[in-house]
């Protein structure tokens, strides 16, 4: 396929100054979502929800969610999260980390440590998250994030995260094929979560790694609140892991999207290369399928080399049709202006 030309340009203002220290988000979005005329982001290096609404024909309007305000984050309200997923279903704004490994960065000054620093893998707890926060509408089409509790009594949920992860990484580990993939780094063909869908309690979760034999892969789990007792703040992971084994050219997920019955795919490369980058269609969500799945590529996507890499997806309307928002990571210089960011409008059938 010969990459598509976007349709159209979307300015994403992000102009809320990030804290002390905090990288700008403008320069690292890993995951979207949108509900109405607002616009859900996150930054990988940060633990915060960015929130935009529709202006004319750009987003705007920024304002910033601390997840730090509604969960009590194991490793602290101001550790990165490494947030690679975000997806609306039934009034909740539904948040996971890549649930990966990092290995320590060689420094400049000391060439002679390089092997000894990238021996050291660090295991970052708020990674391991899963929850959802409550979504609610403060204007018609416009909604916000609420970090406390709802008008109806929802609050803010996660999967409680203990000394070794929480049950969700606890069963990733031991299972058969994904155990041994938890041992190794992010983009190195580690476990590395990217994307997220949900249908009421089932929750399918994006793999950009491990890619096994050629073949990438989508965790579903059974979630659910851990009791029924008002106001719970805890879910649960109910019952065991479904795989789902998807043949994407050889490439991994890296962004989810519902779209109807369906689900779009973004792939693109597992570890730290350009691309390619691509969007598949895939129908077998709900419907059992022979091994491995097989989605229709619908959408080549264009990408720099060593920037401007495919990373997030978003529903966009654009002249009466379907259309996607495709939000880059490591954007080019041409795509920042102060503190926004400019995302790619595809059309799409």
């Amino acid at each position: 396929m010969t990459p598509a030309p976007p349709v159209a340009q979307i300015r994403l203002a992000l102009d809320a100054p990030p804290g002390e220290g905090e990288p700008h988000p403008a320069h690292d979005i890993s995951a979207a979502a949108r509900l109405g005329d607002t616009l859900f982001l996150a930054a990988d290096e940060a633990a915060d929800i960015e929130i935009l609404d529709l202006v004319g024909e750009d987003f705007a309007a920024h304002r910033r969610v601390r997840l730090g305000e509604a969960f009590d984050l194991p490793g602290g309200a101001d550790e990165e999260m490494d947030i690679e997923g975000l997806a609306v279903e039934g009034g909740w704004l539904w948040v996971t980390g890549s649930h990966s490994l990092t290995r320590k960065k060689p420094k400049k000054s000391k060439p002679l440590d390089t092997l000894a620093r990238l021996a050291q893998l660090r295991q970052r707890p708020n990674r391991m998250f899963l929850g959802r926060l409550p979504l609610a509408e403060t204007a018609p089409g416009r909604w916000d994030v609420l970090t406390g509790p709802a008008a109806d009594g929802r609050r803010p949920q996660m999967l409680p995260i203990g000394k070794h992860g929480s049950d969700l990484y606890k069963a990733l580990k031991k299972h058969p094929l994904l155990g041994p993939f938890c041992a190794l780094p992010a983009k190195e063909n580690g476990l590395d979560v990217e994307g997220i869908v949900v249908d009421g309690d089932r929750v399918g979760l994006g793999l950009r790694g491990p890619v096994i034999n050629g073949w990438a892969l989508i965790i579903e789990a059974r979630i659910a609140p851990a009791s029924d007792a008002p106001g719970e703040a805890d879910l649960a992971l109910a019952g065991d892991l479904n795989l789902h084994v998807l043949d994407l050219g050889g490439l991994g997920v890296r962004d989810l999207k519902r779209r109807e019955r369906d689900i779009l795919i973004l792939a693109g490369p597992t570890m730290k290369l350009s691309g390619p980058a691509r969007v598949y269609r895939w129908t077998g969500w709900t419907t059992p399928a022979d091994l491995p799945h097989r989605p229709v590529a619908i959408l080549e996507l264009p990408h720099g080399e060593g920037c401007d890499h495919p990373e997030a997806l978003a529903p966009a309307g654009h002249e009466g049709r379907d259309a996607l928002l495709v939000v880059c990571d490591t954007p080019s210089p041409e795509r920042l202006a102060g503190g926004a960011v400019v995302a790619d409008v595809f059309g799409v059938e």
